[in-house]
């Protein structure tokens, strides 16, 4: 007697631990999935269920409440399995709905009467302390027999919803989650009742102790169906996820190439080649941090003299080259409609204005050579200024002038300077890219060293500095990739003895 005791006990213990961690563990899989809520509460109410009855058989008594808490548990159960089962068919509220929550509320309603008025006057109301378990005078009580049909009924409709969503189903995965579940909780659960209650009813003695059996079983394929769906759920997830990756991978090959075509066209902004002018050598190189960049120069020739023209547009990537392309066309515009520098970058900086967007702000120089006078015009807008290596002396000097970023739209003027160019002279105009590149160490690379190198490479031509700072630049920093974009431009004034005979 004390081992059998202690067998019920200990089997009771194992039931509970493990229906209550297969709830929770359903339950917090995917709190927000109407299904896991639903199969969590159908566990947990099944575990109450067992509960009620386990204490019964194993305290050997008829306690007042027992029997009717069973019930209750019992009804609940099967009313949400049919609520469960007619959500996974994917089926809207009907008539099942209202006739499962009648004759649920009925059930409870009943045995919660019988809980707290166990002494009324129904003729039922000896049952409850009676050891002969829901037999009035040895024949099925008409309430148990009910129960038994109600609860039967909740479990055959959703096996019927659920073989019915089976039949739909075309997703293999969910084909084998909907059959395990029906397995594991409806058709464990109808033959629970089929198993204790209707042996019971028919007054049939069973052979061996099934209900004990059943429960296992039960037990076990529960717990097969919430590793299966935690698997398969696993397996959705990774589907998911690689399904996530191929979409990423296309969309980023997309991507690169709308950014190689960004390049191509960004590319397109720069001149094919610096304009060939006599007395004067000219060359301008860039170096973008992204495919693409807010970095740009150009050129505009007319008979009598030649202008040049380098901006930084603030930020990277595609906002900056599409206000480059929109910089470029104010820049060929006005340069054609305009007297001077000054005039030119304040229609620049209507223009600009315009287009620009969330701030974004363009700064730039230009330079205005002419050819026979060789006297240069320029004007700042709030870009670096333009170095002059005179070398005739071997010196360079920084060439200032007043002026705000374009796009603002300050209402101040330009500054218009001017200088008179001698031979040898050599202007340069660059970005901020350039003297703000960092090395490892976090310093920049400056204006000082600039300098030095502009005043080592006298005896160089324009292409061969233009080379040699950006060769430099990248040495300097250690790294394939600069943090700015980074442009450079270099015209060098030619002695008129060697000047070239090509038009211009």
């Amino acid at each position: 007697m004390v081992t059998e005791f202690a067998v019920r006990v200990a089997f009771l213990v194992l039931l509970l631990a493990l229906l209550l961690g297969i709830a929770f563990t359903v339950y917090f899989q995917n709190r927000k999935s109407i299904f896991n809520r639903l199969l969590a509460l159908q566990l947990l109410l099944v575990c109450f269920w067992q509960y009620a009855g386990f204490l019964h058989a194993t305290l050997l008594v008829s306690p007042v409440a027992l029997h009717p808490l069973q019930m209750v548990f019992g009804a609940m159960a099967g009313f949400v399995f049919l609520i469960l089962a007619r959500s996974m068919a994917g089926l809207e509220r009907g008539w099942f709905d209202a006739a499962g929550a009648i004759s649920c509320l009925g059930v409870v309603g009943y045995y919660v009467v019988r809980i707290f008025f166990p002494e009324t006057g129904d003729p039922s109301a000896f049952l409850w302390r009676d050891p002969n378990l829901f037999k009035a005078e040895g024949q099925p009580h008409p309430g148990y027999v009910t129960y038994t049909v109600v609860l039967a009924a909740y479990y055959i409709s959703g096996l019927f919803f659920i073989t019915r969503a089976y039949l739909r189903e075309e997703d293999e995965r969910k084909r084998k989650q909907l059959v395990t579940v029906a397995a594991s909780i409806g058709v464990a659960s109808l033959s629970g009742i089929v198993f204790v209650n209707g042996f019971y009813i028919l007054n049939v003695p069973m052979l061996l102790p099934l209900e004990r059996f059943v429960m296992l079983v039960a037990l076990c394929i529960l717990a097969y169906s919430v590793l299966g769906q935690g698997a398969w759920s696993n397996e959705s997830l990774i589907e998911i996820i690689q399904e996530k990756e191929r979409s990423l991978t296309e969309r980023n090959r997309i991507i690169e190439s709308e950014l190689d075509l960004a390049r191509l066209i960004h590319h397109r902004l720069f001149p094919e080649k610096p304009p060939r002018i006599p007395g004067f050598d000219i060359q301008g190189a860039c170096i973008s941090t992204d495919k693409v960049g807010g970095d740009f120069y150009d050129f505009y020739t007319r008979v009598e003299n030649l202008g040049v023209f380098i901006a930084d547009v603030s930020g990277h990537g595609i906002p900056a080259a599409f206000i480059a392309s929109c910089t470029k066309m104010a820049f060929n515009y006005s340069a054609s409609h305009s007297e001077n520098g000054s005039q030119l970058l304040k229609r620049m900086d209507v223009s600009i204005a315009r287009r620009a967007v969330q701030s974004m702000y363009v700064t730039a120089v230009y330079a205005e050579i002419d050819y026979a006078s060789r006297v240069m015009s320029y004007c700042n807008a709030g870009h670096c200024p333009i170095l002059l290596h005179r070398r005739a002396d071997n010196a360079v000097s920084l060439l200032k002038a007043k002026g705000s970023p374009l796009g603002l739209m300050t209402g101040k003027p330009f500054e218009l300077k001017t200088l008179q160019l001698q031979d040898g002279d050599r202007i340069v105009l660059f970005t901020d890219g350039l003297t703000e590149s960092i090395d490892m160490a976090r310093k920049p690379f400056g204006e000082d060293r600039l300098r030095e190198l502009l005043l080592r490479s006298e005896n160089q031509n324009a292409a061969d500095v233009t080379s040699s700072v950006m060769r430099e630049i990248l040495n300097y920093t250690g790294r394939a990739r600069l943090e700015d974009d980074t442009t450079i431009v270099v015209v060098d004034v030619l002695p008129r003895h060697s000047e070239s005979a090509d038009a211009v």
